[in-house]
């Protein structure tokens, strides 16, 4: 069974990067500028923009999530970020992504999982996870 990490790592991440990389064009941003952004090559946003990467989810289904990926493109925009704001935003909608169980199908098609069985991803990255000892 795959680790919900390696899922978040292969699958989740690539998959926001990639709308990410779609709303800074939008907003006006050269695929080189969005690499400079995003600490990665040009020519990864151009297979972005292909379709060749980051397409194993189509994160604009989930409107909430979409929608925050937008307000972090207009953050970029407006407020200048760091990296590490930038990565710390993504990581932060992956996190949501996985919480809200969105993962569940993919991680189903990928190992077989039974999505009403487990509830390992809303316990791991639900805001109000504390951590306590085993």
């Amino acid at each position: 069974m795959k680790s919900v990490y390696e899922i978040v790592y292969r699958y989740v991440l690539p998959s926001i990067k990639r709308r990410l990389a779609e709303e800074l064009q939008i907003l006006g941003y050269t695929e080189k500028e969005v690499a400079k952004l995003l600490k990665v090559s040009q020519p990864l946003i151009s297979r972005y923009n292909k379709g060749e990467r980051g397409s194993a989810i189509d994160i604009a289904q989930f409107k909430d999530l979409d929608a925050q990926i937008k307000q972090l493109a207009r953050e970029i925009n407006q407020n200048n970020l760091s990296t590490i704001q930038i990565y710390s935003g993504l990581h932060k909608l992956a996190a949501y992504f996985m919480a809200k169980r969105y993962g569940c199908a993919l991680h189903e098609e990928l190992d077989g999982i039974n999505p009403t069985e487990c509830s390992v991803c809303p316990t791991i990255f639900s805001v109000e996870t504390r951590i306590t000892r085993v």
